[in-house]
């Protein structure tokens, strides 16, 4: 199983720096907005939620609560570097505060989810 969580979450990080440096084009027209949101701000979220989740449940068994610590951290690096490098690797990127402020709760509420998680299971 912990082979299995570590090739999901090295699949989803390979997705996720697709997403994020490559040039994707849309040929419909998508809503700019989801509940008063800005789509995009959406798309960072969901991208960034599982983070936490799938790093904590590839690297630890035995200590849990300090992989999730470690995930959080690494989240934030991850987020942080991805929208800063966005506009010095690409002319096709910008870095966005917005989007970063969109990785980052996205982050917090994976860890969130993942500790409730773990207290359930009473780790």
């Amino acid at each position: 199983m912990k082979k299995f969580s570590c090739i999901v979450f090295v699949l989803y990080f390979l997705t996720v720096i697709y997403l994020c440096f490559g040039r994707i084009s849309v040929d419909e027209e998508l809503p700019k907005f989801l509940w008063g949101i800005p789509i995009d701000k959406c798309a960072h979220f969901g991208m960034f939620l599982p983070f936490p989740i799938f790093c904590t449940l590839a690297f630890s068994r035995k200590k849990p609560w300090r992989i999730l610590s470690f995930s959080l951290i690494a989240g934030i690096v991850v987020a942080t570097s991805i929208e800063l490098l966005q506009s010095f690797l690409t002319d096709y990127r910008m870095t966005d505060i917005w989007d970063l402020v969109a990785n980052m709760a996205a982050i917090a509420t994976g860890g969130l989810l993942t500790a409730i998680f773990l207290l359930f299971r009473g780790i």
